[in-house]
């Protein structure tokens, strides 16, 4: 199986069977009603994936690198997979089938998890499933460039219009979680993803100090080529990388943040209270560390600036779970999300580089001004799209 336009309409004939039976369906059982909810949203996404190869597969599948383009197909195929369980699951119920095929009407719910060899638990396993493949194909759309995928995920299928006859399907609403960790990974951890994490923790403490929900336990930053602290260097130092170029030198680590780019954030009038001198304290305080063995288990976001770092990350996560086994990256942990996805108008994401030296090699502080500045938006957008946050007033009274 390779990735193609003919690959993806494969697994779009499954994903449609299965929502077409389940559009059928009046009486399924609660985790069932949110299985058939979660395909229609994930055929929807897959109608996107599909419009964009027709009008330009060459180029948007030359967008991903070769490690991106293996993980994008592995998506795919377990959509495959696991979309021919949901069609058998929904077909059963749609036709009364219950134990060595025996065809009966069920009377009771425990009757009907029994027929179909499941539980509700085993459902509710099913539409997690379903989840992370939406999110994780929403993922890749955005690093081949496609437009509105952003809106897409939070809207699902609601803004296009239902075929004649389906019935609505609601999902049930779930709990927002208020213990999501992320990590900011950039080459050595001494500037971006340092800024990042005084920025991110800035907008925390204003958020909760003017009342507003907040969703993020920890937020931390560390570095791909540093050694101190790391635990996966020698796994670092053996990958195959896409290109030479791909490949930095390790860092010793244990270094002091950037002093032009903490003052970016820090030496102006943004977020100008109390808080914001323990923020700089504790920032200023940190020493520049690497990669733990855990990292694809630990958070559930991990924000990286560039394509680059997007792919070497890919690459860790394979190479750590041919060793270690998939408990190194378990199902919905470890995200690698490209923060340029947040800047972007036109689907393509920007590349966030460090900011540009002066021309005699000295780092420019106006230059950084502006690399904080849209590193903040950049932010801001994830917060938005992925914890659902509202920015507080600018006149909110801070506590």
């Amino acid at each position: 199986m390779s990735l193609s336009l003919d690959t993806v309409l494969q697994v779009i004939e499954i994903v449609n069977k299965a929502v077409e039976v389940y559009q059928r369906i009046q009486d399924a059982p609660e985790q069932m009603r949110r299985i058939g909810k979660r395909m229609e949203r994930l055929r929807s996404l897959l109608g996107h994936l599909e419009q964009l190869l027709r009008r330009e597969e060459k180029r948007a599948l030359a967008r991903l690198r070769p490690a991106q383009t293996e993980d994008l197909l592995a998506i795919m195929e377990d959509i495959r997979d696991d979309s021919a369980k949901v069609d058998a699951l929904f077909h059963k119920w749609d036709n009364d089938i219950g134990p060595f095929g025996f065809q009966f009407r069920f009377k009771t719910i425990a009757q009907a998890y029994f027929a179909l060899g499941s539980s509700s638990e085993k459902l509710s396993s099913i539409a997690d499933d379903i989840e992370l493949h939406r999110q994780d194909l929403r993922d890749y759309l955005q690093l081949m460039g496609c437009v509105g995928i952003n809106e897409l995920l939070v809207a699902g299928p609601a803004n296009s219009a239902p075929k004649a006859g389906a019935r609505p399907s609601p999902s049930p609403a779930t709990p927002l979680r208020t213990d999501y960790k992320i990590i900011f990974i950039d080459p050595h951890n001494v500037a971006r993803s340092v800024a990042c994490e005084a920025l991110t923790k800035l907008l925390r403490e204003w958020t909760v100090r003017t009342g507003g929900d907040w969703r993020i336990k920890l937020i931390h930053s560390a570095g791909f080529f540093v050694k101190s602290r790391s635990e996966v260097t020698d796994i670092i130092d053996g990958l195959k990388y896409t290109y030479p170029s791909y490949k930095m030198g390790l860092s010793e680590g244990n270094a002091k943040p950037k002093a032009v780019a903490s003052a970016a954030v820090f030496d102006n009038k943004l977020y100008d209270y109390p808080y914001k001198k323990a923020i700089q304290e504790e920032i200023s305080a940190r020493r520049s560390r690497g990669l733990s063995k855990d990292v694809f288990k630990t958070y559930d976001y991990i924000i990286v600036f560039t394509s680059r770092e997007h792919d070497n990350m890919v690459k860790l996560r394979k190479a750590l779970t041919a060793r270690d086994g998939k408990e190194a990256a378990p199902k919905g942990m470890g995200r690698v999300l490209h923060l340029g996805h947040y800047l972007t108008l036109d689907g393509i994401p920007r590349e966030i580089v460090d900011a540009p030296k002066n021309k005699d090699g000295t780092e420019s502080r106006d230059n950084w001004n502006w690399k904080v500045s849209q590193m903040k938006t950049a932010i801001k957008g994830f917060l938005k799209q992925e914890m659902r946050w509202t920015q507080p007033p600018q006149t909110g009274k801070v506590s």
